[in-house]
């Protein structure tokens, strides 16, 4: 899951929610680098992007129209690659009117540059590829436009064709495949911020779904919440959970790592907290404030996460220390979707330049793949 692609994004972000998503998937410990070999989970929790172009009005009695997109990618390697693809179109009056909603999704065999349907199912908020024929996705089943319900769903067939799997007690809020029978989900209560940290509970599975068991988190301090996740194997894996001072968007935040299936949990890194000038002890993370995006860690050590409005941090020594690999990194520049397919290369997509981009060379390298108007352009 993509929250930390991070499982479904534990941290999942809708820029005009401002919606945390949590948890990313991995693939036992292997990466996503080729299209048979298991995914890794591209996380964040679903990560979820939006944009949004204003068209002039037809006549000045008329408000302008606007057109919004909101995409979520998961990439098994450099080449392919799947994308939940919502066109929103409404009316900039006072009430943001929306006049129609069209929801696709897709796939890339050439890194991003053409997008095709692959799938009649248009409702996949989120998906999770092993390979390319199975993976999961989350469905989202609810009949209010203002608000989310995912269900379960698996395929064996590239897409074309999803099997419903019960989940169990409880919301599921996000989802990471490590392998074709190990899954991690959250389920409850999304934080809302503030004092109100949520209710997520991680839980796991190793037989495809068919049965959850819950397993222990770490000790939170006072008004932390899940944030982000991310396992690369049933037993070794890396939370990060946020604090929600109040204060703006400041959120300082602890990264967790458990090589025992969550049983034990030792503090990898923590951020200042600048409200009450907190200094770490420990491992030293940027990006105190501004949100929390995906996640992904890999057995050599090497690790990224996104602060929402900020940019892109890597270590290379398990969290000890972090920096920035985000030629883009100014405030106002937000990263709404991230996703490593190993631990060199990846996807990011930038609101403010409303572009798709390619991460090569472990981030010092940035690519331009295509902007949202082209590929729905695509879908004409």
């Amino acid at each position: 899951m993509k929250w930390t692609k991070s499982v479904k994004t534990f941290a999942t972000v809708c820029t005009t929610l401002a919606v945390i998503l949590f948890i990313s998937g991995c693939n036992s410990a292997q990466n996503k680098t080729g299209d048979s070999t298991p995914a890794t989970f591209s996380g964040s929790t679903l990560s979820a992007t939006e944009s949004r172009i204003q068209s002039p009005a037809r006549d000045s009695s008329s408000p302008p129209t606007y057109t919004q997109y909101h995409l979520n990618m998961d990439f098994l390697s450099q080449s392919t690659g799947y994308m939940s693809f919502d066109v929103t179109n409404g009316l900039n009056d006072q009430s943001d009117t929306i006049t129609g909603v069209k929801k696709y999704f897709l796939k890339t065999t050439d890194g991003g540059i053409t997008w095709a349907t692959i799938s009649n199912k248009s409702n996949v908020a989120f998906a999770d590829f092993i390979n390319t024929k199975a993976g999961y996705c989350l469905e989202d089943t609810s009949d209010n436009p203002g608000s989310t319900a995912y269900t379960l769903a698996k395929t064996i067939n590239g897409g074309a064709n999803w099997s419903s799997i019960r989940f169990g007690d409880g919301n599921i809020a996000s989802l990471q495949a490590v392998g074709l029978n190990v899954l991690f989900a959250t389920a409850g209560e999304l934080p809302k911020g503030q004092d109100d940290v949520g209710s997520l509970k991680v839980y796991r599975s190793v037989n495809g779904g068919s049965g959850w068991v819950p397993i222990k988190t770490p000790p939170v301090y006072h008004r932390q919440g899940l944030s982000a996740m991310y396992w690369l194997s049933a037993a070794e894996g890396y939370v990060m959970c946020m604090e929600y001072t109040g204060q703006g968007n400041i959120s300082p935040k602890t990264l967790y790592y458990t090589r025992n299936g969550g049983s034990t949990w030792s503090i990898r890194a923590r951020s200042d907290d600048p409200t009450n000038g907190t200094k770490v002890a420990v491992g030293k993370m940027s990006g105190a404030g501004r949100g929390m995006g995906s996640m992904y860690f890999y057995s050599d050590g090497v690790g990224y996460y996104n602060s929402l409005s900020e940019s892109i941090f890597k270590t290379s020594n398990r969290g000890s220390d972090f920096f920035s690999v985000n030629p883009h990194g100014n405030y106002g520049e937000s990263i709404s979707d991230f996703d490593m397919v190993n631990e060199h290369t990846g996807y990011a997509y930038i609101n403010e330049t409303d572009t798709l981009y390619r991460i090569l060379n472990g981030g010092t390298n940035w690519q331009a793949v295509i902007t949202p108007e082209k590929i729905a352009s695509q879908l004409q």
